[in-house]
């Protein structure tokens, strides 16, 4: 059902404040969403290839918002990945068909390929809507979680493991591109966006890298987060081997180091997303204790 008290248009710099109301609103929607000041806001608004005035819409009902469509372009590999929420109350008015609708002719103008879209399995209504956008899934991905407190010993290195350096950037740039471009939904970063993810609440103090003598093989990248609401926990979010280090028991032993870390800091709750076709990586995951949480769905759209 439409509704003309609507309007669907670009995201403006004097939105910031409706949009952190907004952006916060969905958190509580979420027990694993954290709720986000304005300056982690204005941060994010700010990060590389990114411009909010053209690569976000939002759905305006009387100068609030009442959702969004935010856009991250990847033309590396020809992709738009998109997230879209509107409120609740709001719903059923046909206004994420409209934000897609916009989203769409942007990501053609930029000349990408296809737009993916990830929800959670359990998201129904969201399902429904995407279908009815012509999206079709294509990936499943599988989130698993542990308490730290029960991690198994660590065995003893063959190469050396230790944490990155604030000057090494481009270090971690390296082995993340050589450990991952090639593979599903990954795009080869620049050292600029490896800096600012890094400076973004995710200091270097949480990634863990391997040397082969002056060679970085490996690396597991924790992330810490809190929900704002006295829940907090921590994220293994990249764990990569280098492809000539593989096989040899490295990412388990990165993995092990990481988990380490979080378990010293006191963390009670691991959390790690696995794509459910690398049976590999699940595998070594349930074999340090992670257990099975939750199932996203990744949905893709061709554009051509």
């Amino acid at each position: 059902m439409l509704d003309s008290g609507y309007i669907i248009r670009h995201y403006r710099p004097e939105d910031i404040h409706s949009f952190v109301h907004l952006r916060n609103e969905s958190a509580e929607l979420s027990p694993d969403t954290g709720y986000l000041s304005l300056d982690v806001i204005r941060e994010s608004l700010d990060r590389p290839g990114y411009t909010p005035e053209y690569d976000m819409f939002v759905a305006d009902k009387g100068g609030i918002l009442v959702g969004y469509l935010d856009m991250n372009a990847e033309p590396k590999i020809g992709r738009v990945v998109m997230d879209c929420l509107v409120e609740p109350q709001h719903r059923r008015r046909g206004l994420a068909h409209r934000l897609f609708r916009q989203a769409v002719m942007r990501a053609m103008a930029l000349g990408v390929e296809v737009a993916h879209v990830n929800i959670r399995d359990e998201n129904a209504l969201a399902r429904v809507v995407l279908k009815q956008a012509g999206f079709h899934v294509i990936r499943r991905s599988i989130e698993l979680v542990m308490d730290p407190v029960r991690l198994p010993e660590p065995v003893r290195s063959a190469l050396p493991i230790r944490p990155l350096s604030t000057d090494e950037v481009h270090i971690l740039t390296g082995i993340q591109n050589r450990s991952f471009t090639g593979t599903w939904g990954f795009s080869p970063n620049t050292t600029e966006e490896i800096s600012y993810a890094t400076h973004n609440g995710n200091a270097t103090e949480g990634i863990r890298i391997a040397m082969d003598g002056e060679r970085p093989v490996g690396y597991c990248w924790v992330r810490m987060q809190d929900n704002g609401r006295g829940k907090s926990w921590g994220r293994i979010g990249m764990l990569g081997v280098d492809p000539d280090y593989r096989g040899k028991g490295l990412g388990r032993e990165l993995l092990l180091a990481g988990l380490s870390y979080l378990k010293e800091k006191g963390f009670k709750i691991a959390q790690i997303t696995v794509d459910s076709e690398n049976t590999a990586a699940y595998a070594l995951y349930q074999s340090v204790g992670f257990t099975h949480r939750d199932t996203s769905l990744w949905y893709e759209k061709s554009l051509d």
